[in-house]
């Protein structure tokens, strides 16, 4: 069934007529597909990767550790913000764009960004910015969500 689904995910990667995609990118296509749908390369017992896109196994495991962190730029005189969100495990990670660094939308973001994951994280990493109380804090405790604090002055 996955295999199934696999092949026809991947069937408009198939080069049609006066189309050409360089094998690195064509590669790099597959891989995020792959990547995208939780499927990970099967490896042998010395950690090396086998040489073909066939032998791929379904990832079973709930992200338990969700890390985030917000970002400020000024760019062409307008301040934009963003929020990151990633899970240091399976290395899954997603980015929102945000109008502003209020906690009102970092939470809409997490509550966003919840909806992706098959399960909710245990614990929640980030840094003690004002983006991250409030209302944040308060969807941390009603999704049951432990938070860890990550800021060098503040104790681990």
């Amino acid at each position: 069934m996955i295999q199934e689904e696999c092949h026809e995910g991947a069937a408009h990667w198939i080069p049609h007529p006066g189309v050409l995609l360089g094998s690195r990118q064509r590669r790099f296509e597959i891989l995020r597909f792959f990547d995208a749908h939780g499927l990970a390369p099967t490896t042998d017992a010395f950690h090396v990767s086998r040489r073909t896109l066939y032998r791929w196994q379904v990832l079973a495991r709930p992200p338990e550790v969700l890390a985030c962190s917000t970002r400020k730029r000024i760019r062409d005189g307008m301040c934009r913000s963003i929020v990151t969100f990633i899970d240091p495990v399976s290395h899954f990670a997603f980015a929102v764009g945000l109008p502003s660094k209020h906690a009102r939308h970092t939470a809409r973001a997490l509550d966003w960004g919840l909806s992706l994951l098959p399960q909710t994280p245990k614990i929640l990493l980030s840094d003690n910015g004002s983006e991250f109380e409030a209302d944040f804090a308060r969807l941390l405790t009603e999704r049951a969500i432990g938070r860890w604090d990550t800021s060098p002055k503040c104790r681990r």
